[in-house]
Parts: structure tokens; C-alpha cells; sequence
């Protein structure tokens, strides 16, 4: 089955428990799939999302038991809670470039799922989010990662994970984050927090050698899409609203360096795009 074309958004519940449903085409022009929209779909083993797609809601594929496999455009920039929940033959997935929020048991009880590798823009790694993924072997963090913190039992009851890099940035690690992974060794920088933390826990811990210095970031580009513009002040504008489905770096949105991301920002940001002569971000 393939979405119509003009379709912009999914919404909530849409296609969930369609028993025949055994295959799915998403086009570019959809911008989010709501909560629970396939969710119960139990035959659905083939899920296509074409670039386009920003918001994977909550709960949008749990218990979508027959799916083996999913690829995230790089459009993609937040996973909602159990949007995969306990799809118990996910053995593979592939996370979008731009993604930068896995929310709160996105893929718990990923039964199945041996390998994540989390992009470097990702901020935010929701609690429980690989629970129970007790296939997961290992994880890797890309390098320049912006990731400060590993939230509770993000890989908890994970007994086949080995091997975990964590970045420099993380300065947090949850309760039980960890908890059962017992056969688990961190792999991180000497004198940094992950070392700490290995030690305190004591979980082997093995030295990376340190990374180079990552800096491929447009000045003002708030959706990762390579440019400043008009889309980004949109962007900002709805996340200082408290839109629910916004996600963004704080550290790049804080553009006036006052330690808050509020209206100055977003004025500062559109004088940039206007060619502000006097304007720096």
C-alpha cells in the first residue's frame, strides 16, 4: 500500500490493528506519522519512509511484530516513546543523520535487534529506550556526538551488549542504565566521565584513542538541512512556543550566548538571514 501523495500528515491511530496490512509506502510529502498510526499491525513487514518525514509519534509502530528491518530518511529529527515498542523481529535499523531526539522505550523489547549506531547529532536519549534488547551487541556513538547524558536504564537487560562507546560530552548516566548488561565493556577517553563511571560500576573500561575535532556545523542551521533560512526561525519560533514534536540543540538555538533560548534569539536569527551587516552568530 502507498500513501496518496497529498498527504501531509498521518494521524493518530490511523491504521492501527489492520490485520492484513503487510506492507507500507510513506511519501515526502507526509511530515509526521501520529501516535499509534500502525501500531498492532501485526503482518506489516515492510515499512518504506521516503525523505521528507520529520516526527516518527509515539507509539506510531509498536508491536509491528512481522517487521524485520527500518530505515529512517535523514528528513527524520525525533523517534516518540515505544514508537517501536517490543517489535520483536526488528533485527535492524538504521537512524537518520539529522535525527537528534530517541525518545523514552522507542525500541524496548527489540528482542531481535543486534546493532544501533546513534548519529552525532542526536541530543537526547530518552529513559528505557533499548530495554529488554536482549540480541543488542553493540552500540556506537558517532564521533562529534552532542549527546550530555545517557538517561536511566537506556540499556538495561541488554545481557549480549559488549561493547558501548561513550563520548567525551556525556557528563550523566542514569540509574541502571546499564543494569544486567553484564557482560558489557565501555569504551571511552581516559580522565572522562564514562571512565568514572565504568570504574564506579566496575565495568571494564578500555581507552580510546581521542577523536578529532568535529566541526561541520552552519552557523544559525537549527534542522541540520546544510543552510540558515527562514525554516530554521519557524523552527526555533515553535520550540520557544513549547510545540511538543520540536526538537533542537539548545546550544546552537542560544544564539546571543545569554544561557537561554527565548525571542532574542529568533529576532537575531532572522537579522542574520536578512543580511544583518552588524549581525554575528
Amino acid at each position: 500500500m502507498t500513501i496518496p501523495s497529498k498527504v501531509t500528515d498521518i494521524a493518530s491511530g490511523t491504521f492501527a490493528h489492520c490485520s492484513g496490512l503487510t506492507e507500507i509506502t510513506i511519501p515526502s510529502t507526509v511530515k509526521s506519522i501520529g501516535s499509534g498510526a500502525f501500531g498492532y499491525c501485526k503482518k506489516l513487514a515492510s515499512v518504506t519512509i521516503e525523505d521528507g518525514v520529520q516526527t516518527i509519534g509515539e507509539r506510531a509502530f509498536e508491536y509491528c511484530t512481522s517487521l524485520t528491518s527500518i530505515e529512517l530518511p535523514d528528513s527524520v529529527t525525533t523517534i516518540g516513546k515505544t514508537a517501536f515498542f517490543e517489535d520483536e523481529k526488528l533485527e535492524s535499523v538504521k537512524l537518520p543523520e539529522n535525527l537528534l531526539t530517541i525518545s523514552d522505550s522507542a525500541f524496548a523489547y527489540c528482542k531481535a535487534l543486534t546493532a544501533v549506531t546513534i548519529p552525532a547529532k542526536v541530543v537526547s536519549v530518552g529513559s528505557y529506550a533499548f530495554n529488554e534488547c536482549k540480541s543488542l551487541a553493540e552500540v556506537t556513538i558517532e564521533a562529534g556526538s552532542k549527546m550530555n547524558a545517557i538517561s536511566a536504564g537506556t540499556f538495561m537487560a541488554c545481557p549480549a551488549l559488549t561493547k558501548i562507546n561513550i563520548p567525551e560530552s556525556v557528563k550523566a548516566i542514569g540509574k541502571d542504565a546499564f543494569k544486567d548488561s553484564k557482560n558489557l565493556s565501555i569504551y571511552g577517553y581516559a580522565d572522562s566521565y564514562a571512565q568514572t563511571y565504568a570504574a564506579d560500576n566496575s565495568i571494564p573500561f578500555v581507552v580510546m584513542e581521542d577523536e578529532p575535532p568535529v566541526n561541520d556545523t552552519v552557523a544559525g542551521d537549527l534542522n541540520n538541512d546544510g543552510a540558515a533560512n527562514l525554516k530554521d526561525v519557524v523552527l526555533l519560533r515553535r520550540y520557544i512556543a513549547g510545540g511538543w514534536d520540536t526538537a533542537l540543540d539548545v546550544n546552537l538555538a542560544d544564539l546571543n550566548k545569554d544561557g537561554t533560548v527565548n525571542l532574542k534569539d529568533a529576532v537575531l536569527l532572522r537579522r542574520f538571514i536578512a543580511g544583518g551587516w552588524n549581525v554575528t552568530i
